[in-house]
């Protein structure tokens, strides 16, 4: 039987994971170039907004982008300012804690799920150096700021479950309001968490058996987590409404999801369908097989483009504010309804980028030549990101098998009670990513998660655990 060997100096393994990312990073830091372009444009102008006028003006010019990373921003550029160092090296330090910090959680997971030393040192290793990963800690996109959250969740809703068991009342309702916290935070960070934290916090509650102690355990847990929850995203919304009159969260939304819906519903000839299948892996696969074209049918700009185009048509008329937002989500759901199997199955394809998160081309930073001309060699470029996709599938399933069968037995603290919510997170997330465009960006905050189960597919592996 294939075991991995006893070691007893964990200190120098793990050391080595954190330590030879931090040497790593510290080059990068004072060797790439924040490039500030796109929505990071948007980003730069709210936290100038914040840090000269206040968050006053950041609500009356509203609605504005989910306001933490603008906060983040500004802070960056606050501490510039008592500094001799730029804000954009002063934001790429603070992401590069965060990142650290998602390294921490990330073993800490690790360790609850009885994972090897060598396993474990190798994943929180991969994690500082993934090329994806750490591009998001030195570029000004929001997606590093949510990687804790994430954890957290997860960790708490843990620990719900296994305080469930013992009838720790106390302590389940201390996990359910932090897991509610936590999603506030999220969904301040990336609105799409509004939508999956009552279908993940639901979730989490079935997954409590039918006993009394159970079912007692089950109600405070979800009470406090929604309660927490939906207060604090009222409070929010309702700052809106009182200083721009919009009962809403962010400025996005609507007429994204009306640009993809009404893309999906065209009429479609063999090579569009060809091209949309291609561009799962990615936009350079795409474009490796089919014209440029077919491809940039399926792209970004395009789906912006009907978006855009009714968004301009609608506000001619007069609309605005929430009754232009609730007539593009109308008209969102009569397009889905025209055509609802292919609707689907594009939502599925869509669905499915959400395996392909690894990439040494995602942008937005400029590196020293060397790495440049590493990150643009065929095989690393490619062959990483299929082999991480791979992984990513192989462990998911894998994860979800193991659930399964081992559904009667979970004791408390066992490795199920941390599956269980990471493999929701998984499922969610994907699932309310589905009806828009997937940018690879937005997956990244489920990459430390899909680290956690390819670790323990791989411990599994070598050690033969049911």
């Amino acid at each position: 039987m294939n075991s991995l060997p006893k070691i007893k100096n964990f200190n120098i393994l793990i050391l080595a994971g954190f330590l030879l990312p931090l040497a790593y990073w510290i080059y990068l830091l004072f060797n790439s170039r924040m490039e500030i372009r796109w929505d990071s444009l948007e980003y730069q102008s709210l936290g100038i907004l914040i840090q000269e006028k206040g968050w006053k003006e950041y609500f009356i010019t509203g609605p504005n982008r989910e306001p933490v990373y603008p906060a983040l921003v500004a802070l960056a550029m606050a501490i510039s300012n008592g500094t001799a160092m730029s804000d954009v090296r002063v934001l790429a330090m603070i992401q590069l804690s965060i990142l650290f910090v998602t390294q921490v959680m990330t073993l800490v997971l690790l360790k609850r799920l009885k994972v090897h030393l060598l396993v474990a040192a190798g994943t929180v290793l991969y994690l500082g150096l993934s090329p994806a990963l750490v591009n998001s800690a030195l570029s000004m996109y929001s997606e590093i700021a949510v990687y804790p959250f994430v954890l957290t969740i997860v960790l708490l809703t843990a620990a719900a479950r296994v305080a469930g068991r013992s009838g720790r009342i106390g302590l389940v309702f201390l996990s359910g309001a932090g897991s509610g916290a936590f999603f506030f935070f999220a969904t301040l960070v990336k609105g799409v968490f509004e939508g999956i934290a009552p279908c993940f916090l639901v979730a989490a509650v079935l997954q409590f058996r039918p006993h009394p102690r159970w079912t007692r355990s089950a109600i405070v847990f979800a009470a406090a987590a929604l309660l927490v929850f939906y207060n604090g995203l009222s409070l929010y919304k309702a700052a809106n409404l009182r200083h721009n009159g919009n009962y809403t969260l962010t400025n996005r939304g609507a007429w994204a999801l009306y640009g993809n819906t009404a893309r999906r519903t065209q009429v479609m000839d063999k090579q569009l369908l060809l091209a949309a299948v291609a561009y799962a892996p990615g936009e350079g696969f795409c474009k490796s097989l089919l014209d440029d074209e077919a491809c940039r049918f399926w792209s970004a700009g395009k789906s912006d483009e009907f978006g855009f185009n009714k968004l301009k048509e609608l506000e001619s008329r007069g609309l605005s504010g929430g009754t232009l937002d609730k007539e593009l989500l109308r008209l969102s759901v009569r397009k889905a309804g025209e055509a609802p199997l292919q609707y689907g199955f594009f939502g599925f394809l869509e669905a499915a980028k959400m395996l392909f998160w690894e990439t040494t081309k995602l942008g937005f930073v400029t590196y020293p030549v060397w790495l440049e001309k590493l990150f643009d060699t065929v095989w690393l470029k490619n062959g990483l990101r299929l082999l991480m996709g791979i992984l990513t599938l192989a462990a998911i399933v894998f994860a979800a098998v193991r659930l399964w069968t081992g559904r009667r037995k979970q004791e408390p603290g066992g490795e199920n009670e941390l599956i269980y919510p990471v493999l929701l997170m998984v499922l969610f997330f994907a699932a309310f990513h589905a009806p828009f465009f997937v940018l690879t960006r937005y997956i990244l905050p489920l990459a430390p998660l899909y680290l956690v189960l390819i670790a323990v597919l791989i411990d599994s592996c070598f050690n033969r655990r049911s």
